[in-house]
């Protein structure tokens, strides 16, 4: 992805309105309904034709819903933020997924400093994306880094009282003082749902 300003935007004919949200949408009218934030106003926009781009949200699981303090998830620049204001003073990680944001997650707490352990439900990280060679060269090199690998494991709950303390699996406890849950995301469907549009799979 190439970051553009609104202006180098505007400069190649595309309309960008900040702080603007499409809160609804009929698609037999052909129209939707947008809300500035700034005056708080709402209006009525017509359109040919509508490209949905609301992006995805992280699936966090039962177990990951708790007020308790150092469980994550990672989507947005805000997310990142909590995660590294959490970082500090942490000393296990625990990272609860083996795709890409987990294994980028592995390397970056490591070169923080922390120790981490990286929890996979399949056989392998990795597993969707790579060929089985090439996942068990991405596991060498995270254990070549130290970082505890540990494949086949289903997570069943958290520990802990103000603060994440463990993560509870079928084959025992792990301690962390960090949590990190990265285990896919879920596309955005309510807008398009509210629109009228045909969703699919």
């Amino acid at each position: 992805l190439i970051a553009r300003t609104p202006e180098q935007m505007r400069a190649r004919g595309i309309g960008v309105r900040l702080r603007h949200e499409v809160t609804g949408g009929d698609a037999g009218a052909a129209t939707i309904t947008v809300t500035d934030h700034a005056s708080g106003r709402s209006s009525t926009e017509a359109y040919d034709r509508l490209l949905i781009a609301t992006g995805v949200s992280p699936v966090r699981p039962d177990w990951a819903v708790t007020p308790m303090g150092g469980v994550h998830v990672l989507r947005d620049i805000p997310d990142g933020e909590a995660l590294d204001a959490s970082v500090r003073g942490a000393k296990r990680a625990c990272i609860v997924g083996g795709g890409y944001i987990g294994l980028e997650l592995a390397e970056a707490l490591r070169a923080r400093g922390l120790s981490v352990v990286l929890l996979e439900k399949g056989p392998e990280v990795a597993g969707r994306t790579l060929d089985l060679g090439y996942q068990r060269r991405v596991r060498a090199e995270l254990e070549r880094h130290s970082v505890d690998v540990r494949c086949g494991v289903t997570v069943q709950g958290l520990t802990g009282k103000e603060r994440v303390s463990g993560v509870q699996t079928d084959r025992g406890l792990v301690r962390a003082d960090l949590v990190v849950v990265a285990v896919g995301v879920k596309p955005n469907v309510a807008l398009a749902k509210a629109a009228g549009a045909r969703l699919g799979r």
